[in-house]
C-alpha cells in the first residue's frame, strides 16, 4: 500500500496539465521585420456634420408664407407670384385691349377740330399803281370749328368678322391662364413631394447612420474581448464612412430641392421652408373611357386650340370681305368766321361709299394667308388631342405601377428588417459573420430607399392625373387621409 501510494506520488507531477498562457496583450508588441500589429487607434471612421444651412435672406422676403405649408398653400401663392401667371396674365390684357380696338371701329366715331389761320399781305392793284398811291397792307385772322361724328353702317361683316377673331383669341387667352395655373400647380406639387421625398431620404440616412455606428461599436467591443478579428473594426469603420458620404449627399438634396420648392413658389430661393408631411390623396376614377372624356372636356389646353381654330375661320371670313364696299356716314356743324367777328355755322351731312375697283391681289393674299391659318390652327388641335390622350393614359400606367411598387416596397421594408435582427443577434452569438450583418444593413437601406421612391412616385402619379384632368384640388383631394409613412 505503500508503496502505491509513493509511485502516485511520483508520477503526479506528469500527469498534471499545463499551466494555462498568459492572456495577449490589448496592444501586441510589434516585432521586428513583421507588418505592425492592428492598432484600433489607427485608423479613424468619418465624423458626421451638422447640415448646411444658406442664411437667409435680408431683408427677409415680404412675400414669404407662413409655415408649415400644405401643397394648396404653396399653390395658391404659387398663382399669385410665380412670372409664368404672371405673364399668361400680360397676354390675356393684351388679347383684351386688341378685342377692344377692333371692336371701336364699330361704334361711332366723333371728333372735332379747331383752326386758326393769320393772313397778312399787300394789295397793289392797276388804279393804286396809276394814281401813284403806295400798296395796302391787310391782315385776316379766321376761326375755324368743327365737330362731327362718323359711324360705320356696313361692310358685309368685315369688321365683325375682325372683331370675333380678336374675341375668340381673347377667350384664347383666358384658356391659356387657365392652363398656365394647371401647369404651375403641377410644377409645385413635383416640387413639394421632392421635398418630402428628400427628407424621408435624410431620414433614412440617419438611421443608416446610427446602425452602422452602433455596429463599429459591437465590432470593436467583440474584438477588445478577443472573440473577434480586426478587420471586422476595420470594415465597419469602412461602412460609418460610407454613411456619413451618402448622408451629406443626401442632406444637400434636401436643401436643393428646398431651393427649387421656392423658386417654383416666386419667393427667394433661400426663403426657409417648412412643409406640412403630407401625401397626395388617392384619385377614385380609373375607367379610361371616362378619364379620357372629362379631359378632353375640362382641358384648358383643348380650349386654346379649339378658340384657335375658330378665331381662323373668323379671319377667312374678314379675309374674304376685305375689299367689299363699305357704307358710312358723317355729320357735323363747322363754325368759321373771323377771329374779331362772327361765327357763321355751317351744317355738314354725308353718306359715303367707299371700294376698291383694283386691290392688286390683297384680297387673295389675305384669304390664302387665312387659309394656311386654318390648317395650322387644326393640325395643333389634333396634336393638343393625341397629347391629352397620351398624357391620361400614360399617368394611369404610372399610378397602377407606382401602386403595385409601393405594396412590394413595404413587403421588403419588413422583410429587412427582420433580417437585420436575425443577422445582428447572430454576429453577437459569434454564429454569423460580419457580412451577414452589413448585407442586412445594405437591404433594410435599399428596401426603405425603395419604399419612400414608390411613394414619391405615387404622390407625383395622382398629381399628374389630376393635372390631366385640369383639376388640381377635386376628385376626392381634402377628403382622403393621407397614407402612413413606415
Amino acid at each position: 500500500m505503500r508503496k502505491a501510494l509513493l509511485i502516485l506520488c511520483l508520477a503526479w507531477p506528469a500527469l498534471a496539465k499545463p499551466p494555462l498562457p498568459a492572456p495577449p496583450p490589448l496592444m501586441p508588441e510589434p516585432i521586428p521585420g513583421e507588418p505592425a500589429p492592428f492598432n484600433p487607434d489607427q485608423t479613424r471612421e468619418a465624423i458626421p456634420k451638422p447640415p448646411i444651412l444658406l442664411p437667409l435672406p435680408e431683408p427677409a422676403d415680404e412675400n414669404a408664407p407662413r409655415l408649415p405649408l400644405r401643397p394648396e398653400e404653396a399653390v395658391r401663392l404659387a398663382w399669385r407670384l410665380q412670372p409664368d401667371i404672371r405673364t399668361a396674365q400680360g397676354q390675356l390684357q393684351q388679347a383684351e385691349g386688341t378685342t377692344i380696338q377692333q371692336r371701336a371701329a364699330l361704334m361711332p366715331q366723333i371728333g372735332g377740330t379747331s383752326q386758326f389761320s393769320h393772313i397778312s399781305g399787300t394789295s397793289a392793284g392797276s388804279q393804286t399803281a396809276a394814281l401813284g398811291l403806295s400798296p395796302i397792307n391787310r391782315t385776316t385772322d379766321t376761326w375755324s370749328n368743327s365737330v362731327g361724328i362718323n359711324w360705320l353702317l356696313f361692310d358685309f361683316g368685315h369688321t365683325r368678322d375682325l372683331v370675333r377673331a380678336a374675341d375668340l383669341r381673347r377667350q384664347a387667352a383666358a384658356a391659356n391662364l387657365l392652363q398656365s395655373e394647371n401647369d404651375v400647380s403641377l410644377t409645385v406639387k413635383e416640387r413639394f413631394y421632392t421635398v418630402l421625398q428628400a427628407q424621408r431620404l435624410v431620414q433614412v440616412g440617419e438611421d443608416d447612420l446610427r446602425n452602422r455606428q452602433e455596429q463599429l461599436r459591437l465590432s470593436r467591443a467583440l474584438y477588445q474581448a478577443g472573440n473577434m478579428s480586426p478587420g471586422d473594426v476595420v470594415r465597419s469603420q469602412t461602412t460609418v464612412s460610407n454613411s456619413v458620404f451618402a448622408l451629406n449627399n443626401a442632406r444637400r438634396n434636401l436643401e436643393l430641392a428646398r431651393l427649387d420648392l421656392a423658386q417654383s413658389l416666386g419667393i427667394s430661393p433661400r426663403s426657409g421652408l417648412d412643409l406640412v408631411d403630407f401625401d397626395e390623396p388617392d384619385v377614385p376614377l380609373r375607367d379610361m373611357n371616362e378619364l379620357s372624356r372629362l379631359a378632353f372636356t375640362q382641358r384648358p389646353d383643348m380650349l386654346v386650340a379649339q378658340r384657335n381654330v375658330d378665331a381662323a375661320k373668323a379671319s377667312i371670313d374678314a379675309a374674304t370681305t376685305l375689299n367689299y364696299p363699305a357704307l358710312s356716314t358723317f355729320s357735323g356743324i363747322t363754325y368759321q368766321g373771323r377771329a374779331n367777328g362772327v361765327q357763321f355755322p355751317t351744317f355738314n351731312l354725308q353718306l359715303q361709299i367707299d371700294f376698291q375697283v383694283w386691290d392688286g391681289g390683297a384680297q387673295a393674299g389675305a384669304t390664302r394667308n387665312a387659309q394656311g391659318g386654318i390648317e395650322v390652327a387644326e393640325a395643333a388641335y389634333t396634336r393638343t388631342q393625341l397629347l391629352v390622350e397620351r398624357d391620361v393614359s400614360g399617368v394611369v400606367m404610372q399610378l397602377l405601377t407606382a401602386e403595385r411598387n409601393l405594396q412590394a416596397a413595404t413587403a421588403a421594408v419588413d422583410s429587412a428588417r427582420e433580417g437585420v435582427r436575425i443577422a445582428s443577434g447572430r454576429y453577437r452569438a459569434a454564429l454569423g459573420t460580419l457580412t451577414d450583418v452589413f448585407d442586412a444593413q445594405n437591404a433594410i437601406v435599399s428596401a426603405r430607399t425603395n419604399y419612400v421612391n414608390s411613394l414619391n412616385e405615387l404622390n407625383l402619379s395622382r398629381a399628374r392625373l389630376r393635372h390631366a384632368l385640369a383639376a388640381p384640388f377635386e376628385y376626392g383631394y381634402f377628403s382622403q387621409a393621407a397614407p402612413p409613412t413606415p
